[in-house]
């Protein structure tokens, strides 16, 4: 990306406040305080420390940086094997769910913003995980 629009689009998916961010879903944490898990910020912290020890650090981190290198390869192949293997890692039909239809909030926005896309070969990333799109990028980001 080397235009001060593109940079300024990528910062928008990074962050929070995009509908698609993290306010939107909240991986469990609803249910975690529906159940008694969470009942103050202790609890919390605790719990969020589990999901990053838990799932972040052992299964999403390590698939983000293969889709990042598959991405950055150009390589659609590799790019659907490890979407659908994070998604495979979602334990319920909802997580799953969420993390397709953040995949389809990221397709929209990056149709809009990088016209040719669909022409590199990423036909199948809006059925995909937003780790794919993060993965593609940051890709772009880099070059």
């Amino acid at each position: 990306m080397t235009d001060a629009r593109q940079r300024l689009r990528l910062m928008q998916l990074a962050s929070s406040s995009l509908p698609v961010g993290s306010f939107t879903w909240s991986q469990g944490l609803e249910w975690a305080v529906e159940i008694g898990w969470v009942k103050n910020a202790e609890d919390f912290a605790h719990w969020q420390t589990q999901q990053l020890e838990q799932n972040f650090f052992t299964v999403d981190l390590p698939i983000f940086a293969r889709l990042y290198h598959a991405c950055e390869r150009n390589d659609v192949t590799a790019a659907r094997r490890w979407s659908a293997y994070l998604l495979a890692c979602r334990e319920t039909r909802e997580l799953r769910e969420e993390e397709r239809s953040r995949g389809a909030a990221f397709t929209r926005l990056v149709v809009d913003w990088v016209p040719d896309c669909r022409r590199r070969g990423v036909r199948f990333l809006p059925t995909a995980s937003s780790a794919v799109w993060r993965g593609w990028a940051c890709a772009g980001a880099s070059r």
